[in-house]
């Protein structure tokens, strides 16, 4: 809808498509016929807040040669600086601006971006009084005018700076704090591309003008026109303008009757031509747009530079004024996204060749889709329906919008393991240091950045490098310290967000924004007072002067690469007399620490594997760190001098955290949680113990064994002991000592922990100790003494045993259920041998011959052994009186005979030597 005089207008997308061309002639027609509305006399009242005028651009705001700026204002606060107007939104060095400094009237502009030779040291302002200022200039020079007065005479470089396309803004700048918001009165804003002479100044001040004055480029009379334009340019050029509250669209600047003394009115004798309603000038931008994107109308469109910068900059217009369109602002920009969806969807991904500048126009659609949302979060379905953040092949790319709300504008180009990254990192950020709504990779739709167009952005969005994960940089530390690779990926993420934080925490708090500063001003240009000291390499000693919005988020380089790393490199520059470095540390800590008393450490490696590290804070009567505590038992303490600037360290680090400080560590690389003495060394080992377990004797009985025991002198340490486990949680103080061991029995089977200690932190734990149920009974004969008649078998199972040979019974008790060695006596001839050990247990039986010449083992399983000396054959015959093997040469064999392959019987074996004899040998 737009309103020309009484004639109403409604434009609809489709039907302007169809009839374009008749509709501008229309257009054309109407306007023609011109405007002259009525007024009343007033000023603006701006409240130093939020509030501004909002201006867009054209080629007749722009400023090239001579120029006169010239203005009424009533000032509530002229303390710091404050903007009166400027044209330019990056900074407070535009083409032209005037402002207040430190109570005096200053001109600034990017020809000269300097305050000492802006500022003009006799131009006085007055607080709550009327008073006329002018700049004027016919050449490089500024006469500032106060009052009809030249007060000073500015020799800059040259007086305006660049011709930019930004709009023009009476009442803000974007730059510091509060955007240097001018609070007051502000009247008769009159701008000439000519040097008005002292003489035009004084006759004119004190009177209205008609508008049609030769030169005259704008003139905001500021009264409160019966138009639909807001704010109402009297000049021909018809630059009307809106007024803008950023906190409370409902609530804008007002009007007032409040005015100069004695100002002559004059009617505006300017015929409006351009004064439709703003909902109708908006209404066939968006028709304009649409069409522009249609079919083959897009590559031309799209392709041209011009053309697409001044669509972004009628967006940024329009946002920027969008509480006068709140509904048809969002469906204009989510209808890109749902008419076009291959150009405008998340998911789509479109070709930079063919389509030169839609990355640059899709990331400013893109970006005031997702800004909406902090005024009328209501929209968000319309949100994700219209990017197609739903879609499952923007699954990732949703995650991060549902954690963060945060939006990845990338062409859809990222692959899997970056947006993790990108997760990871915004993961680890503490909660409330940063606005963050989007960020970009613009690598992936600008052709090297060659076809990017730069234009005024929202706070909220940041541009990031799309480097593959693994390429591998070294982040900043100087040449003359240890270098740390990490990912460059992570770490340009990394500096842009700290860019953010920045603007969103550090610098709405004022001890630390105030004490950033200060660093700033107290390094000046000395190289090594900067952590980031490489980068003053490259860029020159005075990169942080000239470009202090860098400071802050170059120290995320180092501080996200390695943080320990980081704080060994301040520490070495003070102890070399460099002061600055561990401020700078300190400030990155408290940041990290968002208030609490806790911060956090970063290491970044070559594959950007994101590792974090907690570290306890104290703090001092100011909120200054007082101490970082590093490790379990180490820290650094601060003391502060009057500047609240690091005057000493107390450095009690204890890196292997040992209870023994660097200093005076003489083993700095202990085993973590291994007792040390003095001297930080290892008091005795881990290996220093031996756990030695028994079984129980019998299923399903607790006669279990478990001990423990010192193998080296501790320097006379007694250590406690925890038992845990199948049941069991029993603690036994001053238990255990080098000479004296632990034991406890009566344990079940099962699965046991020990813990030993000492009071000092000393631990040592062994898991998985095993009582295991209990084994059968194990005997095997090792040897026959026949000269003594006893025979040795190796046994295992039990603690006692007996043993009966005939039909005597031996008892035996050994120390352990693992295997012993216990003795037989035995008699000549045939042994019957029995041996028993618990209840539950096998009985072991064999039967032993003892002769002159005795065969042992026997019964036999694979082989034999002969018993003294033999001196002829050998025969071995089977029940059935078959020879099966004859021996002639004994020697041979080692006194050894295998009969393995018999099979199980009884067989005998003749010996022929000096006697005949005859031995009964059983095979199993």
């Amino acid at each position: 809808m737009f309103k020309v005089g009484s004639f109403t207008f409604s434009f609809s997308h489709l039907s302007f498509l169809k009839n374009y061309r008749n509709k501008i002639l229309l257009l054309c027609a109407v306007l023609f016929l011109g405007l002259k509305s009525t007024f009343s006399q007033k000023s603006i009242n701006l409240n130093g807040l939020s509030d501004y005028i909002a201006v867009g651009h054209s080629e007749s705001l722009s400023l090239e040669g001579d120029f006169t700026v010239e203005a009424w204002i009533k000032p509530n606060d002229i303390s710091g600086e404050k903007t009166i107007l400027i044209k330019g939104n990056n900074g407070q060095c535009g083409n032209y601006g005037l402002f207040i400094k430190d109570g005096n009237l200053a001109f600034l502009s990017d020809g000269d971006c300097n305050w000492a030779v802006s500022r003009g040291p006799n131009a006085v302002l007055q607080v709550g009084v009327w008073q006329h200022i002018a700049a004027v200039s016919n050449g490089n020079n500024v006469g500032l005018y106060i009052n009809g007065v030249l007060t000073d005479t500015l020799v800059r470089n040259a007086a305006v700076g660049t011709v930019n396309s930004h709009e023009l803004w009476i009442g803000r700048s974007i730059f510091g704090i509060t955007n240097y918001f001018f609070n007051g009165f502000i009247d008769e804003v009159r701008i000439w591309d000519m040097a008005r002479s002292q003489t035009d100044l004084q006759n004119n001040m004190s009177t209205e003008l008609s508008g049609l004055e030769e030169n005259l480029r704008v003139y905001y009379k500021l009264d409160d026109f019966e138009a639909d334009c807001d704010i109402t340019d009297c000049s021909i050029n018809e630059n009307h303008g809106q007024r803008v509250n950023l906190d409370d669209i409902n609530s804008l600047p007002q009007f007032m009757d409040d005015q100069p003394a004695n100002l002559t009115d004059v009617a505006c004798g300017v015929v409006f031509n351009n004064c439709i309603t703003f909902k109708g000038a908006f209404q066939l931008f968006v028709d304009l747009v649409m069409f522009n994107l249609e079919n083959d109308n897009a590559s031309v469109f799209l392709n041209d530079e011009a053309q697409v910068t001044n669509a972004i900059q009628k967006i940024q217009y329009y946002y920027s004024n969008r509480h006068l369109i709140v509904d048809e602002f969002y469906d204009f920009l989510s209808g890109l996204c749902t008419t076009y969806p291959h150009f405008f969807t998340i998911n789509s991904n479109f070709d930079d060749v063919q389509f030169k500048y839609l990355g640059s126009f899709r990331e400013q659609v893109h970006i005031y889709l997702r800004d909406y949302l902090r005024d009328y979060p209501d929209k968000e379905l319309q949100f994700l329906s219209a990017l197609e953040l739903i879609n499952p092949n923007a699954s990732a790319y949703l995650k991060i919008w549902n954690d963060y709300e945060i939006l990845i504008i990338d062409n859809f180009s990222l692959s899997q393991l970056q947006l993790t990254v990108i997760d990871n990192l915004l993961a680890s950020l503490p909660d409330g240091i940063t606005d963050l709504g989007v960020i970009m990779f613009r690598e992936f739709y600008t052709n090297n950045y060659n076809s990017a167009i730069y234009t005024t952005q929202s706070v909220s969005a940041i541009n990031s490098f799309g480097s593959p994960i693994g390429i591998r940089s070294v982040n900043g530390f100087p040449s003359d310290f240890d270098s740390f690779l990490s990912d460059e990926f992570s770490i340009a993420l990394s500096h842009e967000i700290c860019h953010t934080i920045d603007f969103d925490y550090l610098r709405l708090d004022p001890r630390l924004q105030n004490w950033k500063y200060d660093m700033l001003n107290t390094s000046g240009t000395t190289n090594k007072e900067y952590l980031r000291s490489k980068v003053l390499d490259i860029a020159g000693n005075d990169f942080f002067q000239v470009s202090p919005q860098e400071f802050f988020a170059s120290l995320a380089n180092i501080y996200f690469s390695n943080s320990g790393l980081t704080l060994e490199l301040a520490v070495e520059r003070f102890v070399n007399g460099f002061k600055q470095p561990i401020n700078q540390f300190l400030l990155m800590a408290d940041v990290f620490s968002s208030g609490s008393d806790q911060t956090q450490f970063y290491v970044v490696d070559q594959n950007s594997n994101l590792n974090l590290s907690y570290h306890a804070l104290e703090r001092n009567v100011n909120g200054f760190i007082s101490k970082i505590h590093i490790g379990v038992t180490g820290s650094l303490s601060f003391l502060y001098d009057e500047n609240n600037f690091v005057s000493q360290i107390i450095d009690q680090r204890d890196d292997d955290s040992d209870g023994v400080i660097n200093d005076l560590d003489q083993c700095p690389n202990t085993n973590n949680g291994q007792a040390v003495d003095e001297r930080g060394c290892e008091a005795f080992s881990f290996n220093a113990f031996r756990v030695y377990t028994e079984g129980t004797a019998c299923p399903g009985t607790a006669n279990g064994l478990l001990e423990l025991s010192v193998t080296e002198e501790t320097n006379g340490y007694i250590f406690d002991v925890q038992l845990t486990g199948n049941g069991i949680d029993s603690s036994f103080e001053n238990a255990l000592s080098f000479k004296s061991p632990w034991s406890i029995s009566d344990l079940a089977s099962g699965t046991y922990a020990i813990t030993v200690s000492l009071d000092d932190g000393y631990q040592n734990i062994f898991e998985q100790v095993t009582i295991l149920d209990a084994e059968d009974l194990s005997a095997d004969k090792t040897r026959v003494d026949e000269k003594n008649k006893i025979a040795y078998y190796t046994i295992s199972g039990n603690r006692t045993y007996s043993a009966t040979v005939n039909d005597n019974t031996f008892y035996y008790d050994v120390d352990t259920r693992e295997a012993s060695s216990i003795a037989i006596p035995i008699e000549k001839g045939e042994n019957t041998i029995s041996i028993k050990g618990a209840e539950c247990q096998t009985v072991f039986k064999e039967q032993l011959f003892l002769n002159d010449l005795m065969i042992y083992p026997n019964p036999v399983k694979k082989g034999f052994y002969l018993n003294g000396s033999v001196l002829g054959n050998i025969h071995i015959y089977n029940t059935s009186g078959y020879r099966v093997r004859s021996i002639s040469d004994l020697e041979t064999y080692g006194n050894y005979i295998n009969i393995q392959e018999f099979p199980s019987g009884v067989y005998f074996m003749k010996l022929e030597g000096s006697k005949m004899e005859y031995l009964k040998i059983l095979k199993e």
